[in-house]
């Protein structure tokens, strides 16, 4: 069930993590099978479809955030429709840009909560089901893909013990996240596991 979009949260911040559309550069598991230029039609439209979703959340401000570059003209037509910031994200690896991002975002926002641009069937109703369960208090909140990652993270406070020495885009990703949180005595809300795409046997999802 979708929260109303009626009454609009400023005290949250939402990061939608991408890649540059260009040719080579995103979802190389899957050109491998369709070719560059259809992988990079794909990566394209989900991050479409995940920008229209954020958009019907509850969550006002929306950010996206890309590597290795914002300039691209794809990029630039997203964040005039949209009306949303482009950040650089920082780090050598995966954890580091997305503890970077959360880190300097919750300097200014009460909540954060980071998503990336690939997950089939994610939803408003997630991203708001996120949110209020931050707000009620809970530490962290994943959502679960079926991959063995996630599809998002949300935190009222930085964890950087989240974010380190995780070997990413493995099936260890989650149940090592779901450690960490309980070494940490989180209070970890999960909500319904979703379909990243990643490899050519994702695409029958789509």
């Amino acid at each position: 069930m979708t929260l109303s979009n009626s009454i609009i949260d400023t005290t949250a911040r939402l990061l939608v993590f991408t890649r540059t559309p260009v040719p080579g550069g995103v979802k190389t598991r899957l050109s491998s099978a369709i070719g560059d230029e259809r992988t990079v039609a794909v990566h394209t439209g989900l991050l479409e479809r995940t920008l229209e979703q954020a958009r019907r959340s509850r969550i006002g401000d929306i950010e996206l955030w890309c590597t290795p570059t914002t300039r691209h003209p794809v990029l630039a037509d997203l964040r005039d429709r949209f009306s949303l910031a482009l950040q650089m994200q920082a780090g050598a690896d995966l954890g580091e840009r997305m503890q970077s991002a959360m880190e300097q975002t919750l300097k200014t926002c009460r909540h954060a909560l980071l998503i990336g641009s690939d997950c089939i069937d994610l939803s408003a109703a997630d991203i708001d089901l996120a949110l209020a369960k931050l707000v009620a208090g809970y530490d962290v909140v994943l959502g679960p893909a079926h991959d063995g990652g996630y599809y998002l993270i949300g935190l009222s406070r930085l964890q950087r013990q989240l974010f380190a020495d995780i070997a990413w885009g493995t099936d260890r990703v989650l149940p090592v996240t779901r450690e960490r949180a309980a070494q940490l005595e989180l209070k970890l809300f999960e909500l319904p596991v979703r379909r990243d795409l990643d490899r050519p046997e994702d695409l029958r999802y789509l």
